[in-house]
Formats: structure tokens, C-alpha cells, sequence
């Protein structure tokens, strides 16, 4: 009977009772579908059948299994699963603590709010909880330390706040998702996740966090995936990372990191996608980076944004050939770019705006047929575009302009590229240096015009694991167009 009447105060708390054509006029409201909740004699009916994009079946609502209660075969309520955007919308009741035999609770992308009831500690079997992307606020409950069976914890993209005293004691964690929350004022220090010792996946990115980047996180057993992106940390990082194959995604971006890029970096020798722009960073990327030469697994390079001091572009990057993303944009980088550059044939992204770059473009770059982002704008770029670029059929952006380049892209390069393609130059004024149809260069600049598309394009990557962290869409930061998908190997 307790199990029937929680699934029953549950459906009612979360809105099921609402016929989605009749919640008020409104057509948000109310769930898509009942899952078959309350019909019939059985709960463990209640739930429908759905075919994943991969052709599989799976039932979702609430899922029972055979358990032995007091040698009686009985049929328990194992999960509770909810579609994605189902309609879901109130405060989970204090009466889930009645379903003991619960192992997973997903109920992402809905409209549940409110806190996290302490009657879920009495969950003592649940290894999953994800309430991703719903409006739970509030800290989470300290009773939750005592949920030694949980491993995934899914609490992003929500209103929480509070410390994270709680999450420091649940020791049987692998995979911790708090991104995109309102965690203020809470300090990281060298102890915190010390005991977590069999975590995979730890990010705790897009929120304020503070402190410092625990060192034992470079070294940890088990870690593979690790996002701190966009909170306030400050510091160094650590000058003994020793070497170790397990990290493979590390995202510092947006912090307040400082210090030199530390040789011993290079000593991850797993890592996939690797981002530190946007810190403060300090030094040359051609003298002591030269550990990073050893990464040469990186899909993703972003070291852009940085207090650096002036240089020539990095030559550890050569051997970086499986790269698909390379951003150095504002990394006071001077000269020409490499001809070895042509060797990076599977980049798609290729961002080197407002550095110092001269002279002309290699030839070479028409070897990179895979490109669909070319960012060479703000620099100080001479001659005219190769002809061996008329092969860069893929180009959706080109940013040309506020270089020295001259001639003209009509007969041969924009002719190639499909009619969507949103092309920068130096084609506006009396005398343009560049000349370009209005249906190619959608965006002409003149060099008197300092405002013109002085946009930082910055192309932003904030992964998330419902996308194994890989990249799923392209959004430039301050840039005009819209985000673009992008299909892509995941890390």
C-alpha cells in the first residue's frame, strides 16, 4: 500500500493531474503523457514504453523489480524514471521516503521546485539522482552524507546554494554534476573532495565558487573528467603533477588562475580537451610549455585570453595533429603563421584573432579542408589570400578583417563557399583594400571604423555530460550569429 500511495502523492504533488489541454488554458502545463499512472489494480504498470534514438526499448515511469521480502517474492518500485521535458512541475513530497527499494530517480528537464526533501535520505539503495535542469533551490539536505549506496548525483542546472560540507562526505560518489547552481561564497581548499576517492566525474563549473584548485585532483586514481569553468578561483596551478593516464578533460576557462602554464601539465597524458583561457596567466608559450608538446592526444586546445608576454606562435602545437579545435585568440602571438600549420588537416575551429600576426597567409592553410570556423581577423596580416583557400568549402565564418590583406575574394573564394557563410573583410570606404560582394562579405569594415565587428567572437564551449562533454553546438560570445550544431567524437 505505501508504495501505490507515494506514486499516487507524487504524481498528484508534480502536476499529473492536469490534462495538458486543460491546465488553465495554458499548454505548459501538465504532463504529456500520465505514464499510465493510476490506472489499474498494479503500479508496477505504471509506466509506457519508448523507443530511444538508438532503436532500443526502454519503459519509463515507474519500473519494478522481483525483491525476496521476508521470503516472499514481491515486486518493488526499482526507478523512477521520467522523460525529458514531460511536464513536470511542483515540489517533490516528503512521501518518495516510502519507496525504500528506489535505485535511480531521473526526473531532468522538468519544472520541479522548491527543496530537496529530507525524506530521501531514507533511500538507503538509491545509486542515482538526477534532477538536472528544474528550478530546486535551497542547500541540500545534511541527512544525505548518510546515502552510502548514491554514485551519481545530478543536481545541475538548478537554483541550489549552500556549502558543500554534505557532498565532502559522500565518499561513494563517481559522478558529481552541480554545474549552473548558485553556489556563493563557498571556498575550495586542498582538502575538499579528499575523500571521494572513486570519482570519475567531477564539475562543478558555472557557479562562484572560490579558493583553489585541490592539487590532489591532478593526481586522483579514478578522475576523468574534470570542469571547474567560469567560478572565482585564484592561484597557481601545481608545479608536480606527476604523470598519470586517467584525466582526460580539464576546463579551467573564466577563473582567476595565475602563475605560468606549468611544464608538468604535459604529464596528463590522456588528456582529450584542455582549456585555460580567460585566466591570468602569465609568460611565453614557446619556453617553458614545452610539456605540453607531450599531450599528443588533445582534440581541444584553448589558451587564449591571457596576460602572456610577447611571442612567436607555440611550436609545441606542430605535433598536435589530432586537434579539432585550436584557440590562441589574444595571446600577444607575433610573426607569421607556420607553414607546419597546414599539417593540422582535421581542425574545424581555428581561432587567431587579435594577436600580432604578420606577414602572408601560408598557402598551406588550403590543406585544412575540414575547417568550418577561421578567425584571422585583428591582426596584422599582409598580401593576398592564397589561392589554395578556394578549397575551404566547409568555411561557415571568416573573419578577415582589420589585417593589411588586399585583392580580391570574388572570383575564386567566395565562389566556393555556400551562400550561408558569413564572411569579415576590409571592404567598406572610398578606397576598400579588399574587394567582395555585399553576398559574400556580409561584413565590410573600413580601417577608419575602429567599431566595426570589434565583437571578441568568443567561441564557447560549456560541456555538459548529457553530451559526454564533447562538443554539440558553437555559440560565439558576443558574436551576431547564432549557434551552429556541430556533430563531433566525444572525449
Amino acid at each position: 500500500f505505501d508504495q501505490r500511495y507515494s506514486l499516487a502523492v507524487i504524481y498528484f504533488a508534480l502536476g499529473g493531474s492536469m490534462e495538458e489541454e486543460e491546465a488553465d488554458g495554458d499548454s505548459d502545463l501538465g504532463w504529456k503523457t500520465d505514464l499510465n499512472f493510476l490506472s489499474g489494480d498494479v503500479e508496477c504498470d505504471w509506466n509506457e514504453k519508448f523507443q530511444t534514438l538508438g532503436g532500443d526499448t526502454v519503459y519509463l515511469g515507474a519500473i519494478c523489480d522481483w525483491w525476496e521480502d521476508l521470503g516472499i517474492e514481491v515486486r518493488r518500485v526499482t526507478k523512477l524514471w521520467i522523460p525529458w521535458e514531460h511536464g513536470l512541475a511542483g515540489t517533490l513530497p516528503p512521501e518518495i521516503r516510502h519507496l525504500t527499494h528506489l535505485k535511480s530517480i531521473s526526473m531532468a528537464y522538468q519544472g520541479i521546485d522548491g527543496t530537496i526533501p529530507p525524506g530521501v535520505c531514507f533511500l538507503d539503495k538509491l545509486e542515482e539522482f538526477s534532477l538536472s535542469n528544474n528550478f530546486v533551490s535551497g542547500p541540500l539536505p545534511e541527512c544525505m552524507k548518510n546515502m552510502k549506496a548514491l554514485r551519481i548525483l545530478a543536481m545541475d542546472d538548478n537554483s541550489l546554494s549552500g556549502d558543500l560540507d554534505v557532498v565532502n562526505k559522500m565518499t561513494s560518489l563517481q559522478f558529481l554534476y552541480l554545474e549552473d547552481n548558485e553556489f556563493e561564497g563557498v571556498t575550495l581548499n586542498e582538502d575538499s573532495f579528499k575523500d571521494l576517492k572513486e570519482l570519475v566525474h567531477l564539475d562543478l563549473s558555472d557557479n562562484d565558487f572560490e579558493g583553489v584548485v585541490p592539487e590532489h585532483l591532478f593526481s586522483h586514481p579514478t578522475l576523468r573528467v574534470l570542469d571547474l569553468h567560469d567560478n572565482e578561483l585564484t592561484g597557481p596551478l601545481p608545479d608536480t603533477i606527476e604523470e598519470q593516464d586517467k584525466l582526460e578533460f580539464l576546463a579551467l576557462h573564466k577563473n582567476n588562475l595565475n602563475g605560468t602554464i606549468e611544464d608538468s601539465l604535459g604529464n596528463l597524458t590522456s588528456l582529450v580537451y584542455l582549456d585555460l583561457a580567460y585566466n591570468q596567466f602569465t609568460g611565453s608559450l614557446t619556453h617553458e610549455y614545452w610539456g605540453l608538446a607531450k599531450l599528443k592526444g588533445l582534440k581541444y586546445l584553448f589558451l587564449g585570453g591571457n596576460l602572456y608576454d610577447y611571442q612567436i606562435f607555440p611550436p609545441f602545437v606542430e605535433g598536435m595533429t589530432d586537434l579539432l579545435e585550436l584557440s590562441l585568440k589574444d595571446s600577444s602571438i607575433t610573426g607569421p603563421i607556420p607553414n607546419w600549420i597546414g599539417n593540422l588537416t582535421k581542425l574545424y575551429m581555428l581561432d587567431l584573432d587579435k594577436n600580432l600576426l604578420s606577414e602572408e597567409i601560408p598557402p598551406e592553410m588550403g590543406n585544412l579542408t575540414n575547417l568550418m570556423y577561421l578567425l584571422l581577423n585583428r591582426n596584422a596580416l599582409t598580401g593576398v589570400l592564397p589561392p589554395e583557400m578556394s578549397s575551404l568549402v566547409n568555411l561557415r565564418l571568416v573573419l578577415l578583417d582589420d589585417n593589411d590583406l588586399y585583392g580580391s575574394l570574388d572570383e575564386s573564394f567566395c565562389a566556393a563557399l555556400p551562400n550561408s557563410t558569413t564572411v569579415s573583410a576590409d571592404c567598406a570606404g572610398n578606397n576598400p583594400e579588399i574587394a567582395c560582394n555585399p553576398g559574400c562579405c556580409k561584413i565590410c569594415c573600413d580601417d577608419v571604423d575602429a567599431q566595426c565587428n570589434d565583437d571578441d567572437w568568443i567561441a564557447n564551449n560549456d560541456p555538459i555530460w548529457e553530451h559526454r562533454y564533447g562538443r554539440y553546438r558553437f555559440a560565439f560570445e558576443d558574436g551576431p550569429t547564432d549557434s551552429k550544431s556541430v556533430n563531433d567524437d566525444e572525449p
